[in-house]
């Protein structure tokens, strides 16, 4: 979202502090800084605390008799397939 604001004019300044979570009463705030100007961003750079609130596993297996493999998974979720790069 930072990039897409940055490269389209819609925020002054490339940093900015964004904040969530209020009207669930968990505030937070996070520094966000796009790195490069509009027209050739090159990444961007996002600052502040965290807590895990929750972690699991994604498991993805090989294709084996019956079973599909990641890129079959992938594409029941998603409906369509990403080549790894």
């Amino acid at each position: 979202m930072a990039a897409f604001l940055w490269r389209y004019g819609l925020i002054d300044s490339c940093r900015f502090v964004a904040e969530q979570g209020h009207w669930m009463d968990r505030p937070g705030q996070a520094g966000v800084e796009v790195l490069g100007p509009p027209e050739a961003i090159t990444g961007v750079r996002v600052s502040g605390q965290g807590r895990v609130l929750m972690a699991g596993q994604v498991h993805l297996w090989a294709s084996q008799k019956g079973r599909p493999n990641g890129a079959t998974l992938w594409r029941s979720l998603w409906g369509r397939a990403i080549s790894p790069r």
